[in-house]
């Protein structure tokens, strides 16, 4: 068995990417994240694994624990999320668009990560 990549993407890079989220619409176990454009323009050291896998950002998304649906909306610059409140607490939205790093959200920002990547490792 091979050895996990070591993620060069850190929780605290994805913390910093709440400059450019906003909450538009929060309902249980629903949120809308607003998304600025200039997100496009920010780059990451992404791990070889998930370069390889070209995922679509929403299939990204759908791999973390607790998301149980996932919408990109282009025309209006959105992302449609349905999660699990047991696992993603809504408090965590609201400290990834206040960039707030808690303890709370980068946990579950490692958690989310490593589940990411050993999906794509198990398509291999």
């Amino acid at each position: 068995m091979e050895e996990q990549e070591k993620c060069a993407l850190t929780p605290q890079q994805l913390v910093e990417l709440g400059a450019f989220l906003s909450i538009k619409k929060n309902e249980k176990n629903k949120i809308r994240l607003g998304v600025q454009a200039a997100i496009a323009k920010v780059r990451f050291d992404i791990p070889d694994v998930l370069k390889q896998a070209e995922l679509s950002y929403d299939a990204m998304l759908q791999a973390c624990p607790g998301i149980q649906s996932v919408k990109v909306r282009l025309l209006i610059f959105a992302v449609d999320i349905e999660y699990d409140d047991a696992v993603i607490p809504p408090t965590l939205w609201e400290d990834l668009v206040n960039q707030q790093a808690s303890p709370a959200l980068l946990a579950y920002l490692e958690a989310a990560l490593s589940a990411l990547i050993d999906s794509v490792s198990a398509q291999d």
